[in-house]
């Protein structure tokens, strides 16, 4: 046999005697770790292929998960089957959105996927990143695997004792793993857990008191990148999001401070023995690139040039005076005072059409924000119309779906 230059003839017998075995215990997520933390590489061992974890990624042909209109994103797919499971998905993510009266959250009529079905490798993130529009940190997955640790049989419920429940995200990763969970109730895209008041920016992950709708959220900014920071919605009845933490760590040791149970102790000891931050800093990095204030309280951050001031200009109303003129049009009982009320909010919208041709789309983000903050259905045509401009003159066209989903339920 013809030999390239500087080979040598060793066989396949001798090199499996000379490989050096890796003491390092084998990474739960296999090939499929989304962990960039070098720590974790230097502590874990991740082979490409290892029966004692899970299946080698599937290697092929590309496939698209949604219509182009909701996502960009591409994974690897192999066969004409996983093709198949994809296909139905989509049919699904379409499916009927219904208004739960009784629960203030929107969500899918028979919209439930089989995720063990999709990419055996893959720990999660993907369809996470697919469904949800966010990016799962280092410091959620490290989150995740407390629960596991805490209660194996149900993550999910790891934190029952403190009145919280995971959903969303972690449901999908529950499922991925294989875990004692009905695959029948688990959440398969954003619209999940959604409460009226929720921006498209918030998806809820930790869901606490369901009669007064206080849940946890993550909040992100731009789709398909890392949450920016935590936050607290204290009930369905407000737009009100409060930030809590960069992390759900800090989140959830805030909410608890004043606890010294045996799982909030655990949860601390956990953290500081994976080098988690427990001080909170996002939120305040992040006010710096705040153009405007809204009525939910954090503000919007949109590209924005100081130097030829493209990318946002300020509404002619301040907060206060745009909240009297809301008020005075959803009160008044006079056809003809609601209509000059109406005029004046047309006059904005008009406003903001200009800016939005003239390179100014956070205008129209920080109106539409602040009417679907308000909540009264008379709104709910400007809304539409306000943020599916913005989200698409500002790349967010997951956001799109998004709220052309909420008002659809509305």
């Amino acid at each position: 046999m013809k030999q390239t230059k500087g080979s040598s003839p060793v066989s396949k017998e001798t090199a499996e005697e000379t490989e050096v075995p890796d003491p390092r215990p084998v990474c739960k997520y296999g090939a499929g770790c989304y962990r960039k933390n070098p720590d974790h590489q230097k502590q874990y061992k991740h082979p490409r292929e290892s029966s004692d974890v899970m299946s080698p990624p599937l290697m092929g042909k590309k496939v698209k998960l949604e219509d182009s209109n909701d996502s960009d994103l591409f994974i690897e797919a192999a066969s004409e089957e996983i093709d198949l499971v994809i296909k139905e998905a989509d049919a699904q993510v379409l499916a009927t959105v219904e208004q739960d009266d009784t629960e203030g959250t929107t969500h899918h009529n028979k919209a439930c996927i089989k995720y063990e079905q999709l990419l055996p490798s893959d720990n999660g993130c993907t369809v996470v990143k697919k469904r949800f529009f966010v990016e799962l940190s280092e410091a959620c997955l490290q989150f995740w695997d407390f629960c596991l640790e805490t209660n194996k049989d149900s993550p999910c419920s790891a934190l029952k004792e403190l009145g919280m429940e995971l959903v969303g995200p972690f449901q999908v990763l529950a499922a991925v793993k294989k875990e004692k969970i009905p695959i029948d109730e688990i959440s398969h895209n954003c619209m999940e857990h959604r409460y009226y008041f929720d921006p498209p920016e918030v998806t809820t992950v930790i869901q606490m008191d369901t009669l007064k709708g206080s849940h946890v959220g993550y909040y992100t900014d731009h789709p398909l990148t890392q949450p920016n920071f935590i936050v607290l919605c204290p009930n369905k009845e407000n737009c009100v999001v409060k930030p809590i933490g960069d992390n759900l760590f800090q989140a959830v040791i805030q909410m608890h401070q004043n606890s010294d149970s045996a799982l909030m102790k655990s949860l601390k000891e956990f953290a500081t023995n994976r080098k988690i931050d427990l001080v909170p800093t996002a939120f305040k990095h992040r006010q710096k690139r705040v153009v405007a204030d809204t009525f939910h309280g954090v503000g919007i951050v949109v590209p924005y040039d100081p130097v030829t001031e493209l990318g946002y200009r300020p509404l002619n109303l301040t907060n206060t005076q745009l909240k009297t003129l809301l008020s005075q049009a959803t009160t008044a009982t006079d056809g003809k005072k609601r209509a000059d009320k109406l005029d004046k909010l047309q006059e904005l919208i008009t406003c903001v059409q200009f800016a939005n041709d003239e390179g100014d789309p956070g205008m129209g983000l920080e109106l539409g924000l602040d009417l679907l903050c308000n909540g009264n259905k008379l709104f709910t045509s400007n809304i539409l119309h306000l943020l599916t401009v913005a989200y698409e003159l500002l790349d967010r066209e997951q956001y799109k779906w998004v709220i052309e989903q909420q008002m659809n339920a509305r």
